[in-house]
């Protein structure tokens, strides 16, 4: 394992071995003082060579921390809580999550363990600090790592690995951060001021029910000016809560009860006396009656101006724009009205993903690649609040989009989704911002360049060229402009009490970018160690280059996943326009399982913004499979929502196909009951619900309802792996189980336009002659015989299996 490990020490508090009772008296209690008279020890204590000890009965009262239950190193410090205890590290120790390490000065220490296999006679970091020299040789321990240990002031530097017997410069593999220098990237030494306190949670917090318990450290700095108490704070979601806070050890010790389900986001802050202060500590912690995984989540993107209008006080159209290209109303206050009438609870939704939230320009502009219309900024990719964040508010925007609403009502429907268990992702606009941005305002000229000129290049060159002349495209190889913008996401992430980013734009911005806020997301906002969802949009074709494309940024580091544009076209193809047999979307997901990587969560899905609708799709209502001419057939012949069975029919088999395989499937406003429209705009039509359905549109709706309760109460559906069963000659009816620890399942899917009756054998699974199963679609009742199963189903029909 390789491992960058940043130290910035801080001077060391006074150690106090208090808990309940005191052995001390007085008001002071102390481990360790200079002269101890004997009348100084509590009650059951004795003195013993200068410490208040336990006598041979012991103490009178007994507690949690008596006998000390603390004994890894360096963290003996025993603080009662209740009936319970936490162990925190000792004076002069913090905890990195690597357990407690010293920290008694101001040197940076970078270490460098090389992977298996590799030697090196001698290594040396060559940077900034040095003049790019050998002046800083490397250490060899004897468990094979290099350490270098420096004294530098607080800033950034650029720096390389050396191997001087190979004559070899290279990055440091463990170091998320780059700066560029002279057009050449490097490694990036952060050195933060050891002036500034700091704080530090000690250990995982503990949740049990209802009840939370932590301990957070203040660490002084270098210059000893001591914690100023009363700056010290903490608050639970905005609200101010009663925490135990000793001066003397400089230890917070949060004890909520009673906490209803949701997520709780703690606040902690402090500063010392000189009036430094710590960056604030995020701490979010979910109650909850069972832990979640994104492989859990089914994501539900509300398209926030076209979800639900529940504030028409702030719909403000821009005067010349055509409706369709227009804001129409929808904002926080609708999602969270629908979101408490329980619409995604009834759906099986736990995890949202909203429009960027952050200001848009006010105006309008010609829609990209020149189609001749006028469009507002009412999907949210034109921002101009791009980099704000406290102690950076920029002069003239808001940070949160007013046709939306306020951050005080972004925050009321994040909540709100949280005490239901939901999740909620919303778009990071990162690759630009609108011309309109003070951003582009105050360094359009600056040198290094804020920008990447001005290319009418178009898609070729991903990276450096503009969407169009209004949309200035950042350089993140500008360090000022990374820390701009990756700071605000992390500002954002926190205010909003987010859980995750849909990252917009990836193959349009260097790797830098993800690394970079993976990395921050990692320190100040996934401090619980809950995973920061990051995922991806790299909108690309079908193939092996494309998938390739996707995979490049999908890892531990930076990406959890991406959406899989390369098995979305494969469905579009086979299931919804039946131009390809199922062979084919076989064949696929052979070739691609495993390809992302083990660790990666991708997601899946039917239909987004950029693409025509699923049901038109389905219908023949559009003209090829890529949606060549569907914007122009939006504008001037949208289609109609399809008034016969079989359009919703090919729906329902693609969404039986995708919920029940593994992935994050994601439900695009709409596609639950088949909402119809061509290319962007028209596939962006106001959501409807409830007696504004059809009657087929209320099936599918159903339908998909049906697939998720049974997705949710079977792992195999999430976690399990896929085998087949039975493929006809024709390749036209298929059948696959999927298998995990204790949950197997079988799905059948006939894409033929006629019934079919199949017997499947089973017995792989375990069921044996005699096992009840449960077709979920059809609600029947079944019994395997002779090791199989026989399904009787109708045209573009599905049976779904699971053992009763």
């Amino acid at each position: 394992m390789m491992r960058f490990i940043l130290l910035v020490a801080v001077v060391a508090i006074s150690l106090t071995g208090c808990g309940l009772p005191n052995p001390c008296k007085g008001p002071d209690c102390q481990r360790e003082p200079e002269a101890f008279e004997e009348d100084v020890c509590g009650d059951g204590f004795v003195l013993e060579d200068g410490r208040c000890v336990e006598g041979p009965s012991g103490p009178s009262v007994a507690t949690p921390c008596l006998p000390n239950p603390c004994v890894e190193p360096n963290r003996s410090l025993c603080q009662a809580v209740g009936t319970g205890h936490l162990c925190a590290c000792d004076p002069g120790y913090a905890d990195t999550g690597e357990g407690c390490v010293a920290a008694d000065s101001c040197d940076t220490v970078v270490t460098y363990v090389p992977p298996a296999g590799e030697s090196a006679g001698s290594l040396f970091l060559r940077g900034e600090f040095n003049g790019w020299s050998l002046a800083t040789p490397m250490t060899q321990a004897a468990d094979g790592s290099w350490r270098a240990t420096l004294q530098l002031e607080a800033g950034d530097y650029a720096y390389k690995l050396f191997d001087q017997s190979g004559e070899r410069w290279f990055e440091d593999p463990a170091n998320p951060f780059f700066k560029w220098v002279g057009g050449v990237r490097n490694s990036r030494l952060r050195v933060r001021d050891c002036a500034t306190p700091r704080l530090v949670l000690q250990g995982h917090p503990e949740v049990t029910g209802g009840r939370v318990r932590f301990a957070v450290r203040y660490l002084d700095g270098a210059e000893r000016a001591g914690v100023d108490p009363a700056r010290a704070h903490v608050t639970r979601n905005d609200e101010a809560v009663t925490a135990a806070f000793d001066p003397a050890t400089g230890l917070f010790v949060i004890d909520d009860q009673g906490l209803p389900r949701g997520k709780y986001a703690y606040r902690i802050r402090a500063a010392d006396r000189a009036g430094r202060a710590a960056e604030r500590l995020f701490v979010p912690v979910w109650v909850e009656p069972q832990p979640f995984r994104w492989q859990d989540a089914v994501l539900y993107f509300a398209f926030t101006d076209r979800f639900a209008d529940g504030n028409p006080g702030n719909n403000r159209p821009v005067d010349g724009v055509d409706h369709r290209a227009n804001w129409q109303g929808g904002d926080f206050a609708g999602l969270q009205a629908k979101l408490e009438a329980g619409y995604f609870d009834q759906l099986g939704v736990n995890a949202l993903w909203l429009s960027s939230v952050v200001e848009n320009t006010g105006g309008a502009g010609r829609g990209i690649g020149g189609d001749g219309h006028l469009y507002a900024a009412y999907h949210s990719y034109w921002p101009i609040a791009t980099g704000w964040r406290d102690g950076h508010e920029l002069a003239g925007v808001v940070p949160i989009e007013p046709h939306f609403g306020t951050l005080a009502e972004l925050k009321a429907l994040v909540r709100a989704a949280h005490a239901r268990g939901i999740r909620v992702l919303v778009d990071l606009v990162a690759n630009h911002v609108h011309q309109d941005s003070p951003l582009w305002q105050q360094h359009r000229y600056d040198t290094p360049a804020w920008y990447h000129a001005l290319y009418t290049c178009g898609w070729e060159q991903p990276i450096s060229c503009w969407f169009t002349d209004y949309l200035p495209d950042f350089d993140f190889t500008n360090q000022a402009v990374l820390d701009t913008v990756v700071e605000h996401a992390v500002w954002l992430a926190q205010e909003a009490e987010l859980d995750g980013f849909r990252l917009d734009a990836v193959k349009h911005m260097v790797h830098d970018f993800p690394f970079a806020l993976r990395a921050r997301l990692n320190e100040s906002v996934a401090t619980t160690g809950e995973r920061f969802y990051l995922v991806g949009e790299t909108y690309v074709g079908e193939g092996h280059d494309a998938a390739t494309l996707i995979r490049d940024y999908v890892r531990p580091e930076e990406l959890d996943g991406q959406f899989d544009f390369p098995l979305y076209w494969q469905i579009v193809t086979t299931l919804l326009r039946e131009e390809r047999d199922l062979g084919s979307l076989a064949w696929a997901l052979n070739e691609y399982d495993g390809f992302y990587g083990d660790q990666a969560i991708m997601g899946t899905f039917l239909g987004n913004h950029d693409v025509p609708r699923a049901i038109s799709h389905a219908a023949g209502q559009i003209g090829d499979m890529w949606g060549n001419g569907a914007k122009e057939q939006g504008w001037n012949n949208a289609p109609p929502a399809p008034e016969w069975d079989e359009p919703h029919a090919r729906l329902r088999l693609a969404w039986t196909f995708l919920l029940t395989n593994p992935g994050v499937p994601l439900i695009y406003y709409g596609d639950e009951f088949g909402l119809e429209g061509a290319g962007d705009p028209d596939n962006r039509r106001f959501m409807r619900f409830g007696e504004q359905l059809t009657s087929r549109q209320q099936g599918t709706l159903a339908h998909v309802q049906k697939l998720l309760a049974a997705r949710h109460a079977h792992p195999a559906f999430r976690y399990g792996q896929r085998r087949q069963l039975h493929l006809d000659d024709d390749k036209l009816l298929w059948a696959y189980a999927l298998e995990t620890d204790g949950d197997a399942a079988a799905v059948v899917l006939n894409r033929k336009g006629n019934p079919q009756t199949r017997t499947i054998s089973v017995s792989e699974l375990g069921w044996s002659t005699g096992t009840a199963v449960r077709d979920l679609v059809h609600e029947q009742d079944l019994t395997v015989d002779n090791g199989s199963v026989t399904v009787n189903l109708g045209a573009r029909d599905a049976a779904v299996l699971v053992r009763r």
